[in-house]
């Protein structure tokens, strides 16, 4: 239990124990029920709503699988890493990639991001100056002609 919650008291302490009980209790069930392989991480914050098993499947349904949150996290980083790389804010990178073309995770984009070594696809790391950045890998390959 965390310390901010048992300083608070019993009650604060008896609440966090009880609820923490029923999200695992309901994460267990979940996890070996089909629907939810390859949707693991969408469960987990499921489970944390309060929804009943059956609310939470139908719900699933629609959440985003493992694969589609591991992609989407790369491009978090990637746009992280254009807004690092041009002095602004993630938004900002976002409106800029929009205004310049580039297509956000297609499969072919998806393949260039899975390869990209400044995300650990290759042997180089972000830290290290010769690592391509997404940007440039993505324009590149954009409409697979050179970078503009």
């Amino acid at each position: 239990m965390p310390a901010d919650v048992a300083a608070k008291g019993p009650v604060y302490a008896q609440t966090y124990r009880e609820t923490w009980s029923k999200i695992q209790g309901q994460l267990t069930r979940m996890m070996s029920h089909d629907a939810v392989k390859g949707r693991y991480g969408s469960a987990m914050l499921l489970c944390t709503e309060g929804l009943t098993d059956a609310e939470l499947l139908q719900r699933l349904a629609n959440a985003p699988t493992d694969r589609q949150r591991a992609a989407d996290a790369v491009w978090d980083r990637a746009y992280a890493r254009i807004a690092k790389d041009r002095g602004i804010n993630a938004t900002s990178a976002k409106i800029l990639v929009a205004q310049q073309g580039i297509t956000p995770p297609t499969a072919t984009a998806q393949k260039i991001l899975a390869n990209q070594r400044a995300f650990g696809g290759g042997k180089r790391s972000a830290a290290d100056e010769r690592a391509d950045s997404v940007w440039d890998r993505a324009w590149a390959n954009k409409g697979k002609g050179a970078a503009r």
